[in-house]
């Protein structure tokens, strides 16, 4: 999955219309559904859910998350 990270310990804060509000990395950045990777790999899909999150690599540079590199 070269073009995937997995992110583990985050927890879903919140839901709002397409997206979720995750605390990644003690960030808390805004996730659409559509881009996260719905596997036996990620275990977040709701509110209250913290887990293991997978979503592109593209998407996770643009969040400015530490743990990718470039």
């Amino acid at each position: 999955m070269r073009d995937f990270v997995t992110f583990e310990d985050v927890e879903v804060v919140r839901k709002s219309g397409p997206a979720l509000l995750c605390r990644v990395e003690d960030k808390e950045v805004w996730i659409p559904y559509v881009n996260i990777v719905m596997t036996d790999e990620a275990t977040i899909r709701r509110p209250g859910d913290c887990g293991r999150l997978v979503i592109p690599r593209w998407l996770a540079l643009n969040l400015g998350l530490a743990g990718v590199a470039a």
